[in-house]
Formats: structure tokens, sequence, C-alpha cells
């Protein structure tokens, strides 16, 4: 007689892979169409897309349907982001001018020995 062992000679059953789902940066860039075919069902997808934004320039618009045009969350975004970099640029190249400046006064003040007068 054998000990009979609880450890079973085949592999476990292997879980299915998860399902690829559409990366939500088709929905920030408005890439409708990449957005239809990455979804389960393409075409129903079309349908109710097209029975709230009919026109074929709806399809490469930069809003959806949810909000509309004013209230679009991704295109505020993409509107605060931009402009956010645009103060960041600016912002850059004023810290490089006061970096400048103060290169500036530092030579000044060596050239002139580095002493600081206090007049009482």
């Amino acid at each position: 007689m054998g000990c009979r062992s609880s450890i079973s000679l085949y592999p476990a059953p292997t879980l299915a892979p998860a399902p690829i789902l559409p990366p939500p940066i088709t929905r920030f860039e408005f890439r409708w169409e990449d957005r239809f075919n990455l979804g389960l069902d393409p075409e129903t997808a079309r349908k109710y897309h097209d029975a709230t934004l009919p026109k074929e320039a709806h399809k490469t618009a930069h809003f959806c349907s949810m909000c509309g045009p004013k209230f679009c969350s991704m295109k505020i975004s993409q509107d605060i982001r931009r402009d956010a970099a645009a103060q960041n640029d600016a912002g850059e190249s004023l810290a490089a001018e006061a970096e400048k400046g103060m290169a500036e006064m530092s030579a000044k003040f060596r050239a002139g020995g580095s002493v600081v007068e206090v007049k009482v």
C-alpha cells in the first residue's frame, strides 16, 4: 500500500486572460473611430454615436454627445494642460532671466571685494 498524496499530477487550470480594454487615450484624444473599433461591438457603438451626433463631422469632433462642446471634460482638461504648459514655459524663461541677473550681481559683488558694508 502506498501513501496517498493530495498533490495532483495535472497542472491547475489557468484563468482566461483579461480582455483588452480600450485605452482611455483614445477618448482623451477624441479618436472616435479607434474607440469604436476597440469596443466589443463596434457597429452598435457607431449606431449609438450616430443617433445623437449623426453628421460625419462629429466623428472627428473634439467632444462627445454626453456633455457637448461647451462642457466636455476631456476638452477642458486638454485646455487646462495646454495653458499650464504655456505658463510653465513662460515661468522657465523668467527663472532664467532671474538667474542671469543674480549671476551679474554676484560678479559685481566679487569684483567689489566681496565686502558688505553697513553704515550705522
